[in-house]
């Protein structure tokens, strides 16, 4: 493996890269990297890495692995022009997984990116379409094994590279210059691939533009739904049945069900649309979990596809409520809310899951998600002790009421005992509205809080590249 790169734009005296990615598809994220770079005033060598979102991190592998892998034949830089002869094995060392070293056999997406390094770690390469150093990104998979195998080194001289009508050496401050001069090198690059029209090597699915589109709606879509319609939900199931008061119904359902009911249909609808979103923009594939390889991406597909799955449980269980008091209704009251419970904890992991690596290094909407967290447990740890302190009251009144009907009263109430009554249950009708006042205002903050956390969220997701 050969890579040459002009280092012009990026004053790389201290330290810089360049490097090939490997990807299943145009997105960065899941993918496998081989760069040859200069750490602190090193020499330039191959190393191996991968992108487990739009972080980099190293192949964690002992260094005699490393060499089997990959070794460095050569390297020379010299006028900010690096060029590097790597020799790579096709298949990694046994053991180690795809999401770490993919096999070269394959077609990929091929990425070609620089930038400079900073300690032992790789610098986001530019961001702007515009910069000279902006990515390479292959149009379609390419298959290496259809390359003939030749000496790649006398293609980067000044004759080679006039055949293709592009310079070696350009002016990086000439943007327009640069960017026509690489179009033109990318497409001589795609003519070398053979049978290039065949249909099984054109990208499938949609453009990219439109796949980042997508995977921003998927995101934005899954955080509404998980962090503000199914938290309110669950609340107002579990605290905020006598916001309404206890005789306020609609079509003779209680109202606090009708909003319950409404808060989850609604996220599971915002489910299946934002799962449609992801599907469609990588070409309505799936690649599956590959043998739990540690690869956190991979994880967030499984645990996201069962916790929507759950959720769509929730929905339709929810119809088959059985006549309140009987014991089929019993079990349906543990089994909806354990399953509920399970959709939420897993909705949670999933999104905990993307946004530690999406973001990579920035550790802003990490800190966003658990100001989230600590908020709503906060909620919780709130009104459970007052739910059940108002249980333990229902359970001491109907106890009392039971014995009063079991023995009768043999005397009429005293006008004393009269207004005494009354005073209790005034004051419990004052308790009553104290306590829905604070449960609708406990249930409103958290709606508000996980509005704002999913706006920010959101906010992040659509700019994530700077992150």
């Amino acid at each position: 493996m050969e890579l040459y790169g002009n280092l012009n734009a990026l004053h790389a005296d201290f330290g810089a890269y360049v490097a090939v990615g490997f990807s299943l598809d145009e997105l960065m994220g899941q993918d496998t990297v081989t760069e040859c770079a200069s750490f602190q005033g090193r020499p330039f060598q191959g190393r191996l890495s991968s992108n487990p979102g739009k972080s980099n991190r190293k192949v964690a592998v002992d260094e005699i692995s490393h060499d089997v892998m990959l070794q460095t034949i050569s390297s020379h830089y010299s006028n900010n022009t690096l060029y590097c002869l790597l020799s790579q094995s096709i298949y990694p060392i046994a053991g180690l997984k795809n999401y770490y070293v993919r096999p070269l056999d394959q077609p990929y997406f091929i990425f070609l990116a620089s930038g400079l390094t900073d300690g032992e770690e790789l610098v986001a390469h530019a961001l702007d379409e515009h910069q000279p150093n902006f990515p390479y990104v292959s149009q379609h998979a390419i298959d290496l094994k259809e390359f003939v195998q030749e000496d790649l080194a006398q293609q980067f001289n000044s004759t080679h590279l006039s055949s293709l009508n592009v310079t070696d050496i350009v002016d990086p401050s000439d943007v327009s210059n640069q960017t026509a001069k690489r179009t033109k090198l990318n497409r001589a690059m795609d003519g070398a691939i053979v049978a290039r029209n065949d249909p099984a090597h054109k990208a499938d699915g949609v453009q990219l533009k439109t796949k980042q589109r997508l995977t921003t709606a998927h995101g934005i879509s899954m955080c509404v739904a998980w962090l503000i319609l199914v938290p309110v939900a669950v609340l107002i199931a579990r605290y905020g049945r006598k916001i309404w008061g206890p005789d306020r119904k609609l079509f003779n359902v209680p109202m606090w069900v009708h909003c319950h009911r409404f808060c989850n249909t609604l996220a599971a609808v915002i489910m299946v649309l934002s799962t449609l979103a992801i599907f469609a923009a990588h070409g309505w594939r799936w690649h599956g979990i590959d043998g739990f390889s540690g690869n956190p991406m991979e994880l967030h597909s499984l645990l996201g596809f069962l916790a929507c799955i759950f959720a769509w449980v929730q929905v339709i269980n929810s119809i088959c409520r059985c006549k309140v008091g009987t014991t089929p209704r019993k079990i349906h009251n543990i089994f909806h809310r354990t399953i509920g419970i399970t959709a939420l904890i897993l909705g949670l992991i999933t999104l905990a899951l993307a946004i530690w690596n999406v973001f990579g290094k920035s550790s802003l909407p990490r800190i966003i998600f658990v100001i989230y967290l600590v908020v709503v447990v906060g909620i919780i740890l709130m009104l459970e002790p007052l739910k059940w302190k108002l249980y333990c009251q229902k359970r001491r009144q109907q106890v009392h009421i039971s014995e009063e009907n079991d023995y009768g009263r043999k005397t009429k109430l005293t006008n004393f005992e009269r207004k005494k009554q009354l005073g209790k249950n005034a004051a419990q009708k004052k308790q009553d509205a104290m306590v829905r006042r604070f449960q609708m205002v406990s249930i409103a903050a958290c709606a508000v809080v996980a509005t704002t956390i999913t706006l920010l969220l959101s906010i992040a997701i659509i700019f994530r590249d700077i992150f």
